[in-house]
């Protein structure tokens, strides 16, 4: 399997700069910085840069920028040691990367989180930074031009999963295939999970940190009758602390895209009266249409082009009493690492129909049958309410 819309090329040559970690916080004097050229990894792309240990020099290959410490002639090339030291100049962290080369600029990246052997990098905003980085006062002038850029945007990039944002507000971006037979969605999640981490779509990766996830819940439905852009559903479900996560979609018929709204850590009575607070919260007058138990693989996925993180959900509901149990499979937009730009809406949309198209070649290739027919959970609970199957 492969990606039908290639991503855009990963760029030249990697660059990590290392620095005074007080840089990403507040302005400070810069008078050194340590160059550690990267060489040409294939995991640099528009928006995100991701560097392992491996591809990380040992200290004895880091080059050191700073005045009144140089040889007499003139700075040393990448991979060698300035001033016979093997110290840093100060305390050190790395900072930034760059991705380019010198004649046509290089893309500065902000790191905004290390996890295990590794550290992700977000595109900065702002134009390419131009020059020779074996100039010591260019280097040094870069570094103090990436400090402003990154405290620009310091409540989102210094802050742990602060630096996620949402392209999409209000809106839930999901296509549903709604499988036949009975499909093992455990072993299935695992193989596109393979496939991801074996590099099998270009231009995409596990989401980083959180690659897996596994969700069994409760959730208690109601219909929300109306007028035309007032109708969908609601859905209450309990969460393990205790508290509600409540759902509200609106729509007149099952879609890929709808509004929707969510709101987390709601504190409700023991044995709630559900109807109640329906009128109480949304003013909405609801009908009760059931309860399912969802059990929930999720394999995420991230796109170094963009930063969209995207959600490939292998789903198993079931209603008590009833034999019929729904399987399907959401391809879901659900937040992006990255800077906010503009088109980012229209990004989403092209790498959720590209992903659309590969969830399609993956559920052929291993012979699971399916259609795309939007399906909700709660046209699927009506059908079997219309059939006595639920009480």
């Amino acid at each position: 399997m492969s990606q039908l819309v290639p991503p855009e090329t990963a760029l030249a040559q990697i660059v990590m700069v290392l620095g005074a970690p007080i840089l990403r916080h507040r302005p400070a004097a810069v008078d050194y910085a340590v160059l550690a050229s990267i060489g040409h990894p294939e995991s640099a792309f528009r928006n995100t840069v991701v560097l392992g240990r491996g591809l990380v020099p040992p200290a004895m290959s880091y080059q050191i920028h700073r005045p009144g410490e140089l040889p007499q002639n003139g700075m040393a090339k990448w991979g060698t040691l300035v001033a016979g030291s093997t110290k840093f100049p100060g305390p050190t962290a790395p900072l930034f990367c760059l991705a380019g080369d010198a004649e046509s600029g290089w893309r500065p990246y902000s790191q905004v989180e290390v996890s295990g052997e590794e550290a992700l990098f977000v595109a900065l905003d702002g134009e390419e930074l131009l020059g020779d980085p074996d100039d010591t006062g260019t280097v040094l002038g870069w570094l103090e031009d990436l400090g402003q850029r990154h405290r620009r945007h310091r409540p989102q990039l210094n802050n742990h999963q602060r630096w996620f944002i949402n392209a999409a507000p209000g809106t839930e971006i999901e296509q549903k295939f709604t499988l036949s037979g009975q499909p093992d969605i455990w072993h299935l999640a695992l193989k596109i999970r393979g496939l991801l981490a074996d590099g099998e779509l270009p231009g995409w990766m596990p989401e980083h940190g959180n690659d897996f996830e596994q969700w069994s819940f409760p959730t208690h439905l109601f219909e929300v009758p109306g007028a035309d852009g007032e109708r969908g559903d609601l859905a209450f479900i309990p969460a393990v602390d205790g508290r509600w996560i409540i759902r509200r979609k609106w729509f007149d018929a099952d879609a890929a895209i709808r509004r929707e709204e969510l709101t987390d850590g709601v504190v409700l009575p023991a044995d709630p009266d559900l109807v109640a607070v329906a009128q109480e919260r949304f003013g909405a007058t609801v009908v009760p249409i059931g309860t399912y138990v969802r059990t929930r693989y999720n394999v995420m996925l991230e796109s170094l082009d963009t930063g969209h993180v995207f959600s490939i959900m292998f789903d198993e509901c079931s209603t008590d009493g009833v034999p019929d149990v729904l399987h399907q499979v959401e391809v879901e937009y659900v937040r992006s690492r990255a800077l906010a730009r503009p088109g980012a809406y229209d990004e989403v949309l092209a790498e959720f129909e590209s992903l659309n198209v590969w969830t399609r070649l993956f559920l052929d290739a291993h012979n699971v049958g399916f259609v795309e027919d939007h399906l909700s959970k709660l046209s699927w609970l009506k059908k079997l309410k219309q059939r006595d199957k639920v009480p």
